[in-house]
């Protein structure tokens, strides 16, 4: 099958996935078998707060993703630089750190290379001033590193992944920013409320017990 059946194929998936949330693992396989890479997922991610979700993954180890959340995302080198790009731009790791810096860092030895990872490509399909919605995918060593055919074919992807992400309304980045705001509330030792103009209370904070 020539690639533009199978782009459009493709396409007709993305937009079923907007309108049925459950499809998004099979179109984000169905993705990375298109550009040539080996996991890839949609996720959001709070820049301030270091804090996020992954919404939908494709081949990527649960632990794995546990781990980039609680331990990994802090130190990642493509944080917070990713948040300042354009929605829809197309990044590859180089557009951010050179491979060698990459290969030499904390992130990269202990979450990337045990998995066999080395370059990613990705693009932003949504912002806020603080958050970003993130549609990857990740190349394995036995791919090689994202070049220009990779970056060619993930960019006739992200418009189509935006507008369903969009349609579908997948990711709500206020919810991002509510959760980490929240984290934030429930790390004070003071009690805080926060309440509603009908003064109702929306969020009491857990205060930390005394030692």
């Amino acid at each position: 099958m020539e690639e533009s059946d199978h782009l459009s194929r493709l396409i007709g998936e993305i937009y079923d996935a907007s309108l049925n949330p459950e499809l998004w693992p099979h179109v984000i396989e169905r993705s990375c078998n298109f550009v040539g890479g080996w996991s890839g997922g949609l996720f959001a991610q709070d820049t301030v707060k270091q804090t996020g979700n992954a919404y939908y993954t494709w081949n990527i180890n649960e632990e794995y993703i546990r781990l980039y959340f609680g331990t990994y995302l802090a130190i990642s080198p493509f944080m917070p630089t990713l948040m300042f790009f354009n929605v829809g731009d197309v990044i590859g790791n180089e557009d951010l750190i050179s491979h060698e810096e990459f290969r030499a860092t904390r992130f990269y030895r202990e979450w990337a290379r045990p998995q066999g990872l080395v370059d990613t490509v990705a693009s932003n399909v949504e912002k806020s001033s603080t958050s970003h919605a993130v549609f990857s995918i990740m190349r394995h060593e036995r791919n090689g590193v994202v070049d220009d055919k990779m970056r060619r074919q993930f960019g006739l992807l992200v418009p189509h992944v935006r507008r369903a992400v969009l349609i579908g309304k997948v990711i709500d980045l206020h919810k991002v920013e509510a959760a980490a705001m929240a984290d934030a509330l429930d790390g004070l030792a003071a009690g805080v409320l926060l309440v509603n103009a009908d003064a109702r209370v929306v969020h009491a904070n857990s205060r930390p017990k005394n030692d």
